[in-house]
């Protein structure tokens, strides 16, 4: 069975952090909760992984117990292990799911969000994945709060969280496969970036 609504995969750094918890996740998890009707359960390894337990088989078995993914994508996360780990394991997923026809053409397990670009970073395969855009917004301080784009960050959250909560509403029935290893092997995807840029510092 799900014990997560939600498992979000972004790559660790206190910027990146800060970003996440202060600035996204309060607005994306309460508008989620209106669109879907009741608190969601959503996963963070940083607040979910109780200390002492092996963090591997931990953050394997929260995403196998997961209904969706949202990937905060940034060019410094194809270049963590971990985060393709994660990624690659619900394009299978979500491929394999087609393939038995579990879930429609028009549904994904993976929703990803672009916290930073350039794209030209990313790898070739994401082009061919409809993104949501959060690149303007890419700011963290309480100063972003007063401005203009934070409104417009609130408004885009509101449609995104619509489109998340369709998803959650979409996964087909948990079943004991998505705890498979070969559920949880990695995808067949080219994960080279066409050229690679560094991130700044932090991001």
């Amino acid at each position: 069975m799900y014990d997560f609504d939600v498992f979000i995969s972004y790559k660790r750094g206190r910027l990146r952090e800060e970003w996440l918890n202060t600035i996204f996740r309060p607005h994306f998890e309460e508008q989620l909760e209106e669109a879907i009707g009741k608190k969601p359960t959503i996963f963070i390894d940083s607040i979910d992984i109780p200390p002492g337990v092996e963090w591997p088989d931990y953050l394997a078995t929260a995403l196998s117990k997961s209904r969706c993914m949202v990937a905060i994508l940034s060019p410094s996360y194809f270049g963590s292990e971990w985060c393709l780990k994660e990624f690659k394991a619900m394009y299978f997923r979500q491929n394999e799911l087609r393939k038995k026809n579990l879930l429609a053409k028009d549904h994904a397990v993976i929703l990803p969000f672009v916290k930073q670009g350039p794209m030209e970073a990313f790898p070739d395969f994401i082009d061919r994945i409809q993104l949501l855009d959060y690149s303007r917004f890419n700011i963290v301080g309480e100063g972003f709060k007063n401005t203009t784009l934070y409104v417009e960050m609130q408004q885009k959250i509101q449609q995104d969280a619509r489109k998340t909560a369709t998803m959650i509403k979409a996964a087909p029935e948990w079943i004991p496969e998505f705890e498979q290893v070969n559920w949880l092997r990695e995808a067949d995807i080219n994960l080279k970036p066409a050229v690679l840029i560094q991130a700044k510092p932090g991001f």
